[in-house]
């Protein structure tokens, strides 16, 4: 059953990433020209209910996806080591498991949907419009989260491509019944949950099908059900349903809270940035879902050395990768946004600088979240995450309350609590429970923050000799260029000649002679 072999591990990379690549280009694409779409065909205060949609339905399904990933651990382990009826074992529960995770979740599915339009301010919007849009939000998101008790299949035999393909099908799928209920029927948000609905089932069915394909020996066998690794697998659950609800206690909370206190339309341009948040964030995706992989293969191998190894150059090489966008992005946002939203949400431009100089902190520690899952050690980050989380909603909602701050004191805030968890706490939680130096994840950070820190600087010191003019063709074109300038000579000075080893090793051999050895 296992023939995800170390030796075969590193000819998947490359579709791999060509793949991951294009889902995350065509995720950025249709968050930048989404974003203005719905903003133009429904109004801001009416746009500003489906980021808030997308927010509660992270709380809801908090559950389920972070169960699933407990499972995950289990299942991939059992593949790699070749155990056909312990794998068996441990798909049979996950699937059996989840199943009733999703039928306890799912009445509170319904209760949210009724209550939404009486719990937020829901500007123009009819009080059905939204519950229909909640609802059928929710149930989208309750089949993908369902489906992804077949995703670790994918891990375990490192052929994500599959699944990313997948995920492809999905967004253009949702994206162009939006556009085609707009035209047919004109603007609404019950289009829109359609759309998701739809969509939802579309993938749930794919996923399933290509799953049994990549995988036939697995099938659900209820005598290799067993409520001993359930409740095992439930207490590991139990600790990551409590961390990820941490982690919603940032910045999908910030946006709920904006909308209690000050209004849908304010909301309305904090979602802005919140997307601009989400799209750094899947970019360091599509590197650290590559990774993942082969620390799992490293762990279920023994080999802590060299997990602990790649990790860290991980870390150096997203924090380099991302920082020349972070930067860019904070220099020139009033001409991003004015191209992007209109002229009149270039306020936000300095939110935009406070809030990117954490998300730095946070796409570079990344990939560390499979650790705590691998060794068993979920506690201590869950207690570290839920506690600067608390904190974050009680400082936020005191700024709101009791100053005159509004956004900018939520994005700082959320700056500091963010920073302090990922830039601090985070990595020397991770170093202790793999017994290593206190270090050991801090210092691979610093080569990023210090490129931030330098693209930034000229960055500012080029608009007092030009300005960069309000065109798609200028931000684009003046983009791309310093962009390839940068990762060359990033590239070939700022990683080390271990580093440049361990990314070649995972590098398909055909793909790796082309490239010089003093560039990669």
């Amino acid at each position: 059953m296992n023939d995800a072999k170390p030796k075969d591990f590193s000819k998947h990379v490359a579709p791999n990433m060509a793949t991951n690549i294009i889902r995350t280009v065509l995720t950025a694409l249709v968050g930048l020209f989404l974003v203005p779409y719905f903003i133009d065909s429904l109004g801001g205060a009416v746009y500003a209910l489906l980021p808030l949609a997308t927010s509660v339905t992270s709380y809801v399904l908090v559950v389920s996806d972070e169960i699933t990933n407990a499972f995950s651990r289990y299942l991939v382990i059992a593949i790699h080591g070749g155990d056909q009826k312990e794998a068996g074992k441990v798909y049979t529960t996950t699937v059996l498991g989840l199943a009733k995770t999703v039928v306890i979740v799912a009445p509170l599915v319904v209760i949210i949907s009724l209550v939404s339009p009486y719990v937020f301010q829901i500007g123009p919007s009819s009080a059905l419009s939204v519950q229909l849009m909640f609802l059928m939000i929710l149930s989208s998101a309750l089949m993908v989260s369902f489906s992804a008790c077949f995703n670790s299949i994918y891990v375990a035999f490192n052929k994500m491509y599959v699944l990313y393909t997948i995920r492809i099908v999905y967004i253009v799928s949702q994206v162009a019944m939006i556009i085609g209920f707009f035209l047919i029927s004109g603007p609404s948000l019950e289009m829109i949950g359609l759309a998701y609905f739809i969509s939802g089932a579309v993938f749930f069915v794919l996923i399933w099908v290509s799953s049994k394909r990549l995988c036939p020996a697995l099938c659900l066998d209820r005598s290799l059900y067993s409520r001993e690794l359930l409740s095992e697998i439930g207490k590991i659950g139990m600790w990551t349903v409590l961390n990820r609800m941490g982690l919603l206690m940032f910045i999908q909370a910030s946006l709920i809270l904006i909308n209690l206190f000050i209004g849908a339309e304010v909301e309305a341009g904090f979602a802005i940035v919140v997307a601009l948040i989400s799209m750094t964030s899947t970019a360091c995706f599509t590197i650290t879902v590559v990774v993942a992989p082969f620390l799992y293969l490293n762990y279920a191998n023994g080999n802590k050395d060299n997990l602990i190894r790649i990790s860290k150059m991980t870390i150096k090489f997203v924090g380099l990768l991302i920082a020349f966008p972070m930067a860019y992005l904070c220099v020139f946002s009033p001409q991003i946004l004015t191209v992007w939203v209109g002229g009149d949400y270039t306020h936000l431009s300095g939110i935009i600088t406070v809030m990117l100089s954490a998300q730095l902190a946070v796409c570079m520690v990344s990939v560390l979240e499979t650790i705590p899952v691998l060794f068993l050690k979920i506690r201590s980050v869950a207690l570290v995450t839920l506690s600067v989380g608390a904190l974050n909603i009680v400082l936020a909602a005191a700024v709101l309350a009791f100053t005159d701050f509004d956004t900018m004191g939520v994005a700082v805030v959320w700056t500091a609590a963010m920073f302090v968890l990922n830039a601090m706490f985070y990595p020397m939680v991770v170093s202790r429970m793999t017994s290593s130096g206190r270090t050991t994840f801090l210092r691979p950070m610093v080569p990023g923050y210090a490129a931030l820190a330098i693209c930034a600087a000229l960055g500012y010191a080029a608009t007092r000799l030009f300005t960069l003019p309000y065109t798609w063709t200028a931000v684009l074109a003046v983009f791309f260029l310093t962009y390839v300038v940068y990762l060359v000579v990033v590239l070939a000075v700022g990683l080390n000649r271990n580093d440049k080893d361990t990314i070649r090793s995972v590098i398909p051999g055909p793909i790796a002679k082309f490239i010089p050895r003093w560039l990669l």
